[in-house]
């Protein structure tokens, strides 16, 4: 579905736009097949369906004013889509400097994506066009992406549509596969086009207070890693178990080893406070497999261990502790010290997402709070729990606020966002675009 395209004078109407947006499938496949990446070396590329959101939005920013450029993120193999093969996928980079003449400073950037997740089971209306409802007094309008994140996207574009950026140049890049690998964004953060941002925003979703009268705005994320536990055993007829004393039942050391996980896991658990803002992560066993109920003595068996890391964890660290956890329990035999265990971080094709939280009192931040609280008194600082394209983002240095509108059900077949809340993001973004330039963080 193509939106009809505005004219650069006429300003947009983000709800309007988000009802249209919704209309556009994006639904990532969450499938992986071979390809050559972007360095000419053979890797694993995820296939997307991105195309049809991202031309629409290329072309409303090319009607508005903007120099849009496409950014390679994969060539494609066949067009076609059939199975093992790939499309061609791409970020949109669009940038506006300075009217004329005028130098620059610096820019700031609005950071989306065009993806959403699968349709989930359940969905009680068509997910791909807005329900509206009234609950508890207040609108909500129901389909996939509306809060996830096709409702940011929205308010970016009327934003934008309204402002012109004096001094400074004002940046946008909408990438893929945020819901998968972050592959878009991968692309996005190894680019020359970051290197002059001085503020980036991010109309994702965070822990939403369930206040629709206060805007949540983040300042951090914590990460996540997971390790896999490879366990490796000898292999024996089943009918000889206890004939043959050189068999290692790795299923059997799993499990003696899964239940040591579940209590380091439980002591796993971490809060964390800075500025009145709190959080706590998650550490869980998320998968075991092994054996192949036959008659044998399994040889191989495979844990899983997913991890959250708040700010000032490192990944490095939390697997060099399973690995001294492992070495322990066989030393004093509580797991099978002739079983081989290695830990390893899991197989991924881009960068597990590591922590990052930015002071309240960075000027950035006091900048985009001031303008909130204009707007919307009433506003709540925040980390998100999950992780997303920002992790990858603050990691280059670059003062990253999350900023989006009021919604719930991510991920499930009751994805909703509050109209109004649109509404209001997308009035402080064009406030940040108008006065960002006499700011004293250039």
């Amino acid at each position: 579905m193509a939106l009809e395209s505005p004219q650069a004078s006429s300003p947009l109407h983000g709800l309007t736009l988000l009802r249209q947006l919704v209309a556009i499938q994006s639904v990532n496949p969450f499938r992986l097949v071979g390809g050559e990446g972007l360095n000419g070396k053979e890797t694993l590329l995820g296939v997307g369906c991105e195309t049809a959101m991202n031309l629409t939005l290329e072309g409303i920013l090319r009607d508005l004013g903007f120099k849009v450029t496409r950014q390679l993120v994969c060539a494609a193999k066949n067009p076609t889509l059939e199975a093992g093969e790939l499309p061609e996928r791409w970020n949109i980079l669009a940038q506006k400097p300075p009217a004329a003449g005028l130098p620059s400073k610096g820019s700031i950037l609005f950071l989306a994506h065009t993806d959403t997740v699968d349709v989930k089971q359940g969905w009680k209306s068509d997910p791909f066009a807005v329900k509206e409802e009234t609950v508890e007094g207040r609108v909500r309008w129901y389909g996939l992406g509306t809060n996830d994140m096709k409702g940011g996207i929205a308010a970016i574009l009327e934003a934008a549509s309204r402002a012109q950026p004096e001094g400074y140049t004002l940046k946008i890049a909408f990438v893929v596969d945020e819901e998968f690998y972050s592959f878009g964004a991968e692309v996005l953060c190894a680019s020359p086009f970051l290197d002059d941002v001085k503020l980036a925003l991010v109309p994702e979703i965070g822990d939403n207070t369930q206040d629709p009268s206060t805007q949540w705005i983040g300042l951090g994320r914590l990460g996540r890693s997971e390790f896999e536990i490879e366990v490796l055993g000898k292999a024996c007829h089943g009918a000889d178990a206890f004939m043959r004393k050189d068999a290692v039942n790795a299923v059997h050391a799993a499990l003696s080893l899964g239940s040591k996980l579940a209590t380091y896991c439980d002591a796993k658990k971490r809060h964390f406070s800075a500025h009145g803002i709190e959080s706590i992560n998650a550490a869980y066993v998320s998968y075991v497999s092994g054996g192949a109920a036959i008659l044998s003595i399994p040889d191989k068996a495979l844990l899983v261990v997913d991890r959250t890391l708040v700010p000032g964890e490192r990944p490095e660290d939390e697997k060099a502790e399973l690995q001294t956890l492992v070495r322990e329990l066989q030393k004093s035999g509580q797991v099978d010290e002739r079983a081989v265990i290695t830990v390893r971080d899991r197989p991924r094709p881009t960068p597990a997402c590591k922590p990052y939280f930015f002071s309240p009192e960075l000027p950035q931040v006091q900048f985009v709070t001031a303008l909130t609280k204009k707007h919307h008194p009433k506003t709540s600082y925040g980390i998100g729990r999950s992780v997303a394209d920002e992790n990858r983002l603050a990691l280059l240095g670059i003062p990253t606020v999350i900023l989006g509108p009021f919604g719930d059900g991510s991920h499930t077949p009751e994805e909703w966002v509050d109209p109004e809340s649109v509404e209001r993001v997308a009035h402080i973004f064009t406030d940040v675009i108008a006065q960002a330039g006499k700011q004293n963080f250039w």
